[in-house]
């Protein structure tokens, strides 16, 4: 899948978001026998009904939790994104970040969510518990990139 057509469905998928209140996109459901990698949640996406959605190579859809992880398909590069459209101080403020990466079958990551400095940061790690903080770098993770208007 090319960056210019991820950039396009991700475009789509927020713009729906925005205009319609939710994404709009089909519900993830992995076939029989599917090979799967887990994402386990940071707190506050797990807080969250469907806090993060992905593309493959054809189509875009919504994840939602499962006591605090979501399963993906593995085997190809994926675009992970969340979709926030939130007001206060009088304002509305909207942002989709997002990343690419390859999951694996039967590797667990750990996904986190966070507004620093008025930007949204979607980070995904690898899940390691015998590591010193308990993850580690995920290698695949790749930014997706974007036109800028201007």
């Amino acid at each position: 899948m090319s960056a210019d057509h991820v950039t396009r469905r991700l475009l789509t998928a927020v713009a729906a978001a925005v205009l319609g209140g939710c994404a709009g996109l089909p519900m993830y459901q992995p076939a029989a026998g599917q090979p799967l990698a887990t994402i386990k949640l940071s707190p506050n996406l797990a807080s969250q009904a469907m806090p993060l959605s992905f593309c493959d190579g054809r189509r875009c859809y919504d994840l939602k939790s499962s006591h605090g992880e979501l399963q993906v398909p593995t085997g190809e590069r994926l675009m992970l994104f969340k979709v926030l459209v939130a007001s206060g101080y009088q304002r509305m403020y909207s942002c989709s970040p997002d990343l690419t990466f390859v999951p694996y079958p039967g590797v667990v990551y750990y996904a986190d969510f966070a507004l620093r400095a008025e930007h949204c940061v979607l980070g995904l790690y690898r899940d390691a518990p015998a590591s010193r903080v308990g993850i580690l770098f995920e290698p695949t993770v790749r930014a997706v990139p974007h036109k800028h208007a201007g």
